[in-house]
């Protein structure tokens, strides 16, 4: 997610709200093989960890919805613990 985020970024600094925007934000069709790498791990930790996202999975919809929540946790949680 960090590096992902300083390849794209002129300001190389994790504490700023547009790190925060960025790695929230949908990347769909993306080609970058971090963010292919992020999606598999986020898939992998969703399947064998949540019960209720295994039982939800089948709407594409809430497929993102749990998605984005953990990225959105791990983007706040890198956010705070830079500051």
């Amino acid at each position: 997610m960090i590096t992902s985020y300083f390849l794209v970024s002129e300001e190389k600094d994790v504490r700023n709200i547009s790190f925060l925007t960025y790695s929230i934000s949908a990347k769909p069709n993306s080609k970058q093989p971090d963010v292919i790498r992020i999606r598999s791990i986020v898939e992998d930790l969703l399947s064998e960890h949540s019960p209720a996202y295994i039982r939800r999975k089948s709407r594409v919809a809430t497929k993102n919805s749990f998605e984005r929540a953990i990225l959105m946790y791990f983007a706040l949680s890198i956010h705070n613990a830079n500051r």
